[in-house]
C-alpha cells in the first residue's frame, strides 16, 4: 500500500467512527423535541468558524456526509478539505438523540471500550468543554468528542496538522462555537 493510500485511509478513521456511533445512538432513541429551531446543519456551523482559517488556506466546498432529521435523532456531519498539496481536512459530526443519555463522566464513557482494536490511542479528558470532553490523537490529526446538555454530542476532527496541540485548540474553537449555537 502506498503512503498516500495509507494517509487517505487514516483520514477516513474519524468519519467511520462517527458513522458507527451514529448507528448506535439511532438504535437507542425516540426523541423528546430536539434542538431549538429543528435541524442541525454541521456545514453551516463549520462555515461560521471559517474552515479556511482552521486549515490555513483555501478549501473546497463543504460536503454533507450525514443529514438526518427525524423523531429518533437529529444528526449532521460535514467535512471540508484544503485545496492544494497535503491532506488537511476538518469535519464536524453533531448529534441530538432525545432518548439517549450522554455519559456523566469520562470514565463512564471509556468503560469497556478497546480503542486499540480500531488503531486509536485511548482518549484523554479535556476539561472546560461541555459535560464530558475527550480527545485522541491520530497520525497527523486529532479527534475531539464533546457531550453536553444530556442529549447532545459532537466530534470535531482535524487531519493533516503537524502540531497536535494547535489542532486541539482549533477543535476546541469549533466545539465552543457549536455549543453556543445549539
Amino acid at each position: 500500500m502506498t503512503q498516500k493510500t495509507k494517509t487517505s485511509v487514516l483520514q477516513l478513521a474519524p468519519f467511520v467512527l462517527g458513522l458507527i456511533l451514529t448507528g448506535f445512538i439511532t438504535a437507542c432513541g425516540s426523541g423528546d423535541g430536539g434542538p431549538k429551531g429543528g435541524a442541525i446543519d454541521a456545514c453551516a456551523l463549520l462555515e461560521d468558524v471559517h474552515p479556511e482559517t482552521l486549515l490555513g488556506g483555501p478549501v473546497d466546498e463543504g460536503k454533507k456526509i450525514v443529514d438526518r432529521h427525524d423523531a429518533e435523532a437529529t444528526i449532521s456531519m460535514c467535512g471540508y478539505s484544503a485545496r492544494g498539496p497535503g491532506l488537511k481536512s476538518v469535519s464536524l459530526h453533531v448529534m441530538y438523540a432525545g432518548n439517549h443519555n450522554n455519559p456523566k463522566t469520562a470514565a463512564e464513557y471509556l468503560e469497556g471500550k478497546d480503542f486499540g482494536s480500531v488503531g486509536m490511542k485511548k482518549p484523554t479528558e479535556v476539561h472546560g468543554l461541555g459535560d464530558v470532553a475527550l480527545s485522541t490523537s491520530m497520525p497527523g490529526g486529532i479527534l475531539l468528542q464533546v457531550f453536553w446538555k444530556k442529549h447532545y454530542q459532537m466530534k470535531v476532527s482535524l487531519s493533516g496538522m503537524s502540531d497536535p496541540a494547535q489542532a486541539l485548540e482549533k477543535a476546541k474553537q469549533v466545539a465552543r462555537h457549536v455549543m453556543e449555537r445549539l
